[in-house]
């Protein structure tokens, strides 16, 4: 009888109870430093280097590079909820192919063997939100200036340079199993980087896929 009397006393509970029960852990601020290794699949829509006597065309085989980045991120303020962090970021990728040149004295066209090494560098600051019901889940904005390091080297005279592009640099993110800074893991960051060239007689549009392992220092 005790026991009918206890089930049906659960039952008709009040809703406000079982929800008080059932509460998302409330958020807790992120620890002073963060480091993520990052790799990232870059593509690239626009690249012009001031190659004198050579047009080259990067385009058709400048896709799909993967590259290997780290980020060093210092949190700067938080409220539990929103948070504002300044980071700096370093990666490294490189491409051997075929590409398209064209010689400007003698406008004749022929596949070259060049080897692209692609070195970003940028400041940033990223913003983010967590939800007191999402806590594990975390979207956030990063918004930077950087210089791109291209090197570029061919056994054809003339062709082998090193060029900085200055940069803005855009990238919506979202951060899973984010566990706070109880923990050494910072969770999973899945981003999309977009990268525009700034000033100069360079040119540069690219966008990157970017997945990252945040780790708690």
């Amino acid at each position: 009888m005790l026991l009918l009397c206890l089930i049906f006393g659960l039952a008709f509970a009040s809703p406000g109870w079982a929800e008080s029960e059932t509460q998302a852990p409330s958020p807790t601020a992120p620890r002073a430093w963060e480091i993520a290794p990052q790799i990232s699949v870059v593509s690239v829509s626009g690249l012009r280097l001031p190659t004198p006597g050579f047009s080259v065309n990067y385009i058709p085989t400048f896709v799909g590079l993967p590259t290997f980045n780290v980020t060093l991120l210092r949190n700067l303020w938080s409220d539990g909820v929103f948070s504002i962090a300044a980071q700096a970021s370093l990666g490294f990728g490189s491409r051997s192919a075929k590409f398209e040149t064209q010689s400007l004295s003698s406008l004749v066209t022929q596949p070259e063997e060049l080897t692209l090494r692609w070195i970003p560098l940028s400041i940033s600051s990223r913003w983010t939100y967590r939800s007191p019901r999402f806590a594990y889940l975390r979207p956030g904005l990063v918004v930077g200036i950087g210089a791109l390091a291209l090197s570029q080297n061919s056994s054809r005279p003339g062709l082998s340079q090193l060029v900085g592009i200055p940069m803005l640099l855009v990238s919506p993110q979202i951060t899973f199993m984010d566990s706070g800074s109880d923990h050494w893991l910072g969770g999973f960051t899945f981003g999309w980087t977009m990268m525009r060239g700034i000033g100069g007689s360079t040119g540069l549009a690219a966008s990157s896929l970017d997945l990252s392992l945040n780790l708690h220092l």
